[in-house]
Formats: C-alpha cells, sequence, structure tokens
C-alpha cells in the first residue's frame, strides 16, 4: 500500500522541528502558506507543496486514520473507496545532510521555486548577467569573481536571480 501524504506540520516530533529550521536558514516569511507542504512519510525525505484546492482533495480522499484504511460507510459495513496517491504536489526541498552545511539538512529544489521565492528574505543573491553568462560558459568561477553578498553567504543551497532577467 502507498503510504499517505501528512501535512508537514503534522509529523510527529520532527515536522515543526524541520519547518523551524527551513524557515530560519531560508528567511522564508510567515506568508508562506506552510500548511500546503506535504511529506509522503514520516522519513520527511521530501517535502512538496501543493495548492490550497489540492490539500482539500487530498485530505478528503484519505483516511482519516492515516494508514490507507477506509472507514466503513454507515449502514451497510462496505469500505469506502480511498484514494492510494502516488505523487502530489511539487517537490520544494529535498533531505540533504552533509557535513559542510550543518545548518539546515534540506536543500531547495528548483521547481518549487515559484511558489517559495517570493517569501524568501534570505539565501537569495543577485547575479549580475554577464557572471551568470560567464557562469554558464565555464561551468564554474573562482569564488571572488561571484557577488559579494554570495561569498558572505555560508555553505549551503541558495538562489540566484540573474540581475534584468536573462
Amino acid at each position: 500500500a502507498v503510504e499517505p501524504y501528512v501535512p508537514l506540520l503534522s509529523v510527529e516530533e520532527r515536522g515543526p522541528a524541520i519547518w523551524g529550521q527551513v524557515q530560519e536558514f531560508f528567511g522564508i516569511a510567515p506568508t508562506f502558506p506552510e500548511g500546503q507542504l506535504l511529506a509522503h512519510s514520516t522519513r520527511v525525505k521530501k517535502v512538496t507543496f501543493v495548492t490550497a484546492a489540492a490539500r482539500r482533495a487530498l485530505d478528503a480522499a484519505q483516511a482519516p486514520d492515516g494508514k490507507g484504511k477506509a472507514p466503513e460507510e454507515e449502514g451497510g459495513g462496505e469500505k469506502a473507496a480511498v484514494l492510494n496517491v502516488v505523487t502530489a504536489g511539487t517537490q520544494i526541498f529535498e533531505l540533504n545532510i552533509c557535513d559542510y552545511c550543518p545548518s539546515c539538512e534540506y536543500r531547495l529544489c528548483m521547481d518549487g521555486l515559484p511558489w517559495l521565492l517570493p517569501h524568501m528574505t534570505k539565501r537569495v543573491a543577485k547575479i549580475p548577467r554577464a557572471t551568470m553568462v560567464e557562469l554558464l560558459e565555464k561551468r564554474t568561477l573562482p569564488l571572488e569573481q561571484t557577488p559579494q553578498e554570495m561569498q558572505d553567504m555560508p555553505p549551503g543551497s541558495m538562489v540566484g536571480v540573474v540581475e534584468g532577467g536573462c
């Protein structure tokens, strides 16, 4: 059986701690709809983001016991159908435990940035267009040639925004 999606903040003990760590590290403003973050299991290897409507549909489709077992329907004693959700939402964070970044165990996922970036107040660096072109051509740059805000940033996942667009 497929494990049901679990709202991140409902993952016993770890959920709120994970969200607190991610929120602090990336400077995610309170305007971000944290209730729309889901984990596929209590292991929380990946965190996905769903729309409010999708969250309501998932909540309605999953069994109230959270174990994928449908409650008996009223009267007939038959089991109601349960939707086994294999995938839902857009991946927004992924577990990435590493020695050089002890401050946050999760990294950003590019697919989720359109929903997350407007709420981020940290770990976002403006990159001059010429620097980005050089980076794309050479595939590497000495740290000294990157913007100062990137040089000052502690190790870990970050977003580079090209000044003036692409």
